[in-house]
This record gives C-alpha cells, sequence and structure tokens, in this order.
C-alpha cells in the first residue's frame, strides 16, 4: 500500500506545471539529496507521524518540503506558489484505491544557506484507510 510519504512523492514528481518550472530530470527528492548541484529543486522529510486517536483507521504526517534554487532567482516564489495550489486542502490522487491523502498547507518561510535561498513549505497529509 501507498504511504503518506509516496503519496507526496507523487504529487510532486507528476504535476506537469511543476516540471516545467523545474526543469529536466529529476528535481525531486524524497531524502535530503547528496549536493544541491540540480538547481532548482525540492526536497522533503517527515517532521512527525502520528495515528489520530479518535481514528485508528486515519494518520496525519507532517512533512517540511524545502524549494532550493540560486539566491537571485525569481522561479523560487513560482515553484512555492504552485506546490501551494497543488497541495493546499487538496486530495491527493494515486493509482490505489486503498487509502485517501488530504493535503493541506501550512506555513511558509524563507531561508539562506551559502549562495543558496531556500523556502521551507509545511504540509500536513491526513491518510485515511477506505
Amino acid at each position: 500500500m501507498i504511504t503518506a510519504k509516496e503519496a507526496l512523492y507523487y504529487a510532486l514528481s507528476q504535476d506537469e506545471e511543476l516540471k516545467t518550472l523545474l526543469g529536466k530530470g529529476n528535481r525531486v527528492f524524497s531524502a535530503w539529496a547528496d549536493t544541491l548541484s540540480v538547481l532548482p529543486c525540492i526536497t522533503f522529510f517527515v517532521v512527525s507521524s502520528n495515528l489520530e486517536r479518535a481514528n485508528i483507521d486515519r494518520t496525519t504526517t507532517l512533512f517540511q518540503v524545502d524549494v532550493w534554487d540560486k539566491i537571485n532567482s525569481e522561479k523560487i516564489d513560482e515553484i512555492a506558489m504552485r506546490i501551494q495550489e497543488l497541495l493546499h486542502n487538496q486530495s491527493i490522487r494515486t493509482d490505489t484505491e486503498l487509502k485517501s491523502f488530504l493535503s493541506i498547507v501550512g506555513m511558509m518561510r524563507e531561508g539562506f544557506e551559502g549562495n543558496l535561498r531556500r523556502v521551507s513549505i509545511d504540509v500536513t497529509i491526513h491518510t485515511l484507510e477506505v
């Protein structure tokens, strides 16, 4: 069965508008990339995950999604906004009918590391067994 992490990767890597903004090749990494030499790119990781007490068949997973590019990039803002449009209050559609995924976008933050700019986005995914 597909997990929330796999559903998020699917949503980020299969969206045609994001593919166009990011450029050719794999630009979405579900773990820290060994090198950020391929820019712009998206990385994400699990911050926390828990089983909701009211429903034992429902899990909530919080992710941090980071968009990386050169320090003077304006494209990074377009990518971050597309992620918000793609994921805020949206169901993630996958090939499986066994689970339902609802994503909600929270805070966005900007940071800098050396000559790189990063926009961090909090994304919560609610997984429901169907």
